[in-house]
């Protein structure tokens, strides 16, 4: 084999994977719950029972905008059904259910609108929860004082909205030249299953 041909760059390593007994790209993380490597993995998710990666991230994002317009519809709704009366006691007796249905509402507001404001973020800056959360201790990304992913807000938000392929994101690191001596810390890729693998998510 020729190295020239398939290193990627200088100090990235793949991983192997001792469940799915692979080589897992960057950006890439075996979830236990799921049983399988998730391509960019961002975070597994209890409300759907299952990985938010690279293939479904958008459509989480899209489902947590709808999911806050929904309950924000639902408040404004609830508010206006409110029964008016000029003593407080009986008003407060009349209304008893619509003030229970006010208050978990608007705890839904707060959840759902935290998590879309987050996932924001993470999609404006191109990273994932599990990059922000370990930046530090993640292979490829610890030796950088940048995120090496960022192109720039409207080119994040395009990519992760509108770009459905895989990615190779191998190809997004800057470029380090390899020499002979650090032929040893040059990652390869040639066992990796193609993106469309069943072992992949």
């Amino acid at each position: 084999m020729n190295p020239s041909s398939t290193a990627l760059y200088k100090t990235i390593k793949l991983r192997p994977c001792k469940y799915c007994d692979i080589l897992q790209p960057i950006r890439a993380k075996h979830c236990i719950d799921c049983g399988r490597c998730v391509r960019k993995f961002d975070h597994h998710c209890p409300w759907l029972a299952t990985c938010v990666g690279e293939r479904n991230h958008r459509y989480f994002w899209l489902f947590l905008l709808i999911k806050l317009i929904t309950i924000s519809w639902t408040l404004y709704y609830e508010w206006n059904s409110f029964k008016p009366d000029a003593l407080w006691g009986q008003w407060f007796k009349i209304n008893t259910l619509y003030v229970i249905s006010m208050i978990v509402l608007f705890l839904g507001v707060f959840c759902v609108s935290s998590l879309l404001i987050c996932h924001t973020y993470l999609m404006m800056q191109g990273l994932t929860t599990w990059e922000y959360m370990a930046h530090s201790k993640i292979t490829y990304l610890k030796d950088f004082t940048y995120n090496p992913f960022d192109k720039g807000y409207l080119c994040n938000c395009l990519m992760f909205l509108c770009y459905c392929r895989s990615v190779k994101w191998e190809s997004k690191l800057p470029q380090s030249p390899v020499n002979e001596d650090d032929e040893d810390e040059v990652g390869y890729f040639e066992n990796m299953p193609p993106a469309d693998s069943e072992k992949w998510v």
